[in-house]
């Protein structure tokens, strides 16, 4: 015969118990190693460090070669005997009356010398003009004068003059005379101080 119809659907059953879990699975093999990551920026500079000790002073060089030696100076000038021993003094005028009376020769070295006369003299036979000068007795010299009429003469220092000894030495004598006309004298003490002073001014 024909197949009969379908029952109706049964009811849905209750849920079952929930089943135990399986065992854990075994760990998985490492991943690869990740790319290194970007370099960063520079940090800020640091502060300065304080500042360390002095080191100690280095061993001191060996001293160097002398240098060579200079070469030698130009010879200098020739220095003459009046240059390096200059020649001051005096001389005593001798005593009596004459129209001149001198000194004893006095031995000088080239230069020029000033010379001045100290007047003691006693009289004059004329009032004239009484000259005081020099002269060489040997070598050769150029001489100036001072001149004064007796009565104008002052005790004691007169004007100076000047005499240039020319030659190496020259014995010179030093002399006052009265220039007055004929047989004119003057008259000297032989104690007198009448001298002659000369000063070597250059040579």
């Amino acid at each position: 015969g024909a197949t009969g119809v379908n029952g109706a659907t049964g009811a849905t059953g209750s849920a079952g118990a929930t089943g135990v879990n399986g065992a854990t699975g075994a760990t998985g093999s490492a991943g690869a190693t990740g790319a290194n990551g970007a370099t960063g920026s520079a940090g800020p500079t640091g502060a300065i460090g304080a500042t360390g000790a002095t080191g100690i002073n280095g061993v001191t060089g060996a001293t160097g070669t002398a240098g060579a030696t200079g070469a030698t100076g130009a010879t200098g000038p020739t220095v003459r005997s009046s240059q390096s021993t200059m020649s001051d003094g005096s001389v005593q005028l001798q005593g009596g009356t004459a129209n001149a009376l001198f000194t004893p020769p006095t031995t000088l070295p080239a230069g020029v010398y000033l010379v001045s006369f100290y007047n003691c003299l006693t009289s004059s036979s004329q009032d004239y003009y009484v000259e005081m000068t020099a002269q060489a007795a040997s070598g050769s010299i150029s001489a100036g004068f001072t001149n004064r009429n007796f009565a104008q003469l002052t005790s004691f220092n007169q004007v100076p003059f000047v005499v240039k000894v020319v030659s190496a030495t020259a014995s010179v004598q030093f002399l006052v005379v009265n220039n007055g006309n004929g047989a004119a004298t003057i008259t000297n003490n032989a104690a007198s101080c009448s001298s002659f002073y000369y000063t070597q001014i250059s040579p």
